[in-house]
């Protein structure tokens, strides 16, 4: 079992608890008619944890699902992320090439974020590259102090992906 019941909360606390989740991941307290998705980070056992958090309008109010992401033990390297053979060929080739585009797809939780994140960090091993993101969320931040990568955020009020990537195309990026 993945799932346990631990407790069950009286429904009269279902607001509050809302309101102060949405407060950790800086969200509108006041906004219950859209979704919204945010994230903040928890400290168990001198560990950082991410919590994403989605939330959504539903008939008796509003549902928030939490998504764990332990970044501790994930490899940043694309060499060792489970692709090997003709897959990983094939995508260490269209990394190099100067123009055309890598999709990822996948189920919640499968990897695709940490594997884009993976491809950029390839991509700047030299830091050397001009590199924008386009991303909602931004899931791994990059603080490399000589970094070329230049991240931006969508979906917050913010732009939209055609928006984002049109004025990224005049910015003279080596990849998007």
């Amino acid at each position: 079992d993945l799932l346990r019941k631990i407790m069950e909360l009286p429904k009269t606390v279902a607001p509050a608890l809302v309101s102060r989740i949405k407060i950790l991941s800086n969200l509108k307290i006041d906004e219950h008619r859209i979704p919204q998705d945010g994230q903040f980070t928890v400290l168990v056992d001198d560990q950082e944890i991410d919590l994403r958090i989605a939330i959504s309008p539903v008939t008796w109010g509003e549902q928030v699902v939490i998504r764990l992401l332990d970044k501790t033990g994930v490899s940043m390297e694309i060499e060792k992320m489970g692709m090997t053979g003709r897959a990983l060929r094939d995508v260490l080739s269209g990394i190099h090439r100067p123009n055309g585009m890598i999709l990822t797809s996948g189920p919640t939780g499968s990897g695709k974020s940490t594997t884009l994140a993976a491809m950029i960090d390839f991509v700047n091993l030299n830091r050397s590259a001009h590199v924008i993101t386009v991303e909602d969320p931004i899931e791994y931040v990059f603080y490399h102090k000589k970094s070329m990568i230049h991240q931006r955020e969508i979906g917050k009020d913010v732009d939209d992906f055609a928006t984002a990537l049109y004025s990224s195309l005049r910015e003279d990026p080596d990849k998007i």
